[in-house]
């Protein structure tokens, strides 16, 4: 993300990131691999870490032995690096300077360096222009680690094109960067996509809550709050510009709010502030989120404030890829609905049909299931679908990879003709 101009923005930039577990996505266990790839003999390195934030990957390296200079442009980031690495008895093997990675600073000579390190950070500065400035700091024989966006699909989602189209217009397919690579006279060594969980548990769940306690601190200082959403923004864009910083000011019936805050949540996470009200108000809604963002609770809380529980037919349906994931999801449906008295029934293989049959015609106001058995009990006319006025389709992507397509096409075609989706 980028740094704010002006002093206070920056300040608000460091709360927010300053002591989260890293300032961009990655782990340890991915910077070991990558560390692996170029050092197998597990010789000691000489290593320039380029936008070293608050120094996470810095440790992980010096601690393994290997002498770094740690560069950043921010002030309180190089700070932390300087003062951790006193307390933790590493001032000898790191060196943290404030530096601008578009200018490195006079004392890093070229020919230097076995490594560099520029893990989330090579694309501030351009990937390309990265790789042509930065060789002459290498040795001979040196390497250069570094992350860097790409499309992993010829054809991504329109929404993901054009959340990225805006924050990163220079991203090419990983066939184009490997191109690149060469063209700058460097032979690839490795590349691996970094995992969900790289991105969601040390990043930007992290930095979700941070916001949240930041936007509490700050209400209605309208500079913090603007730097606030900016970040934030950066996690999440959508094109439904009210947010709903607490669950109390959604309008939601009582005993669901009481399901909610049974069930854990103090307060809406970023995709709950923006999906949950045009839900509720009936909009066809697409939600493209990390893992663990609260998806599934986003969907569940519209539909629990939508049906009517004093109506016994089925009014929600739910469709998931695998069994596991549609019984997860009727977890958390009885478990959010707990005080309003909801029914729930999962439709999926290796239930017995008879069985199902039974439970749907004894009433049930919210289905989840998986496309196949659900499009069994529809055609059984087990399921009636004329009063159901909500859809979903969780994790939509992987149930058209999957090859559900076609189920789903059809299912959508016994829906009535204004559900909602």
């Amino acid at each position: 993300m980028s740094l704010p101009s002006d002093d206070f923005a920056r300040q608000i930039f460091f709360k927010i990131h300053n002591g989260l577990p890293r300032q961009g996505p990655g782990s340890t266990q991915s910077t070991l691999r990558a560390l692996h790839s170029i050092n197998p003999s597990h010789r000691h390195l000489d290593i320039l870490d380029v936008g070293c934030g608050s120094g996470v990957t810095t440790f992980d390296l010096a601690r393994l032995g290997h002498r770094l200079i740690a560069i950043d442009n921010h002030e309180l980031f190089i700070e932390t690096v300087l003062t951790r690495a006193k307390q933790e008895y590493l001032s000898e093997r790191i060196t943290a300077v404030v530096g601008d990675m578009f200018r490195l600073p006079e004392f890093v000579a070229p020919n230097t360096f076995d490594v560099i390190w520029s893990e989330g950070s090579i694309y501030i500065i351009g990937f390309e222009r990265g790789l042509t400035e930065w060789k002459k700091f290498l040795k001979k024989d040196g390497y250069l680690v570094c992350s860097e966006l790409s499309w992993l699909t010829k054809n991504p989602p329109f929404e993901a094109h054009n959340f990225w189209s805006k924050h990163y217009p220079n991203m090419r397919s990983r066939e184009e960067n490997i191109r690149i690579i060469k063209e700058c006279g460097y032979e690839l060594i490795d590349s691996f996509v970094l995992a969900e969980d790289d991105w969601w548990n040390e990043y930007y769940g992290p930095m979700e809550q941070r916001i949240h306690e930041l936007k509490l601190k700050y209400k209605g200082h309208q500079e913090a709050e603007s730097v606030l959403n900016e970040q934030l923004n950066g996690i999440i864009e959508s094109n439904w510009t009210e947010l709903v910083d607490e669950f109390d000011q959604m309008n939601l019936r009582e005993p669901l709010l009481r399901g909610i805050y049974g069930f854990g949540f103090e307060r809406p996470s970023a995709i709950q502030q923006r999906a949950i009200k045009p839900c509720i108000l009936g909009h066809d809604v697409i939600a493209q989120a990390q893992s663990g963002t609260g998806k599934t609770a986003t969907f569940t809380i519209s539909i629990l404030q939508r049906i009517d529980v004093n109506f016994k037919d089925c009014q929600a349906l739910i469709l998931a890829p695998t069994r596991e994931l549609a019984q997860q999801i009727q977890k958390v449906v009885l478990a959010l609905g707990d005080y309003m008295s909801v029914t729930c029934h999962a439709c999926i293989g290796g239930n017995k049909v008879q069985d199902d049959i039974k439970r749907l015609e004894s009433g049930v106001q919210v289905v989840v299931g998986t496309p196949g058995r659900v499009y069994d009990m529809l055609q059984r006319r087990a399921l009636q679908s004329k009063n159901i006025k909500m859809l979903v389709l969780d994790e939509a992507d992987e149930m058209l990879k999957e090859g559900f397509k076609e189920q789903i096409y059809n299912i959508f075609m016994l829906m009535p003709e204004n559900i909602q989706v």
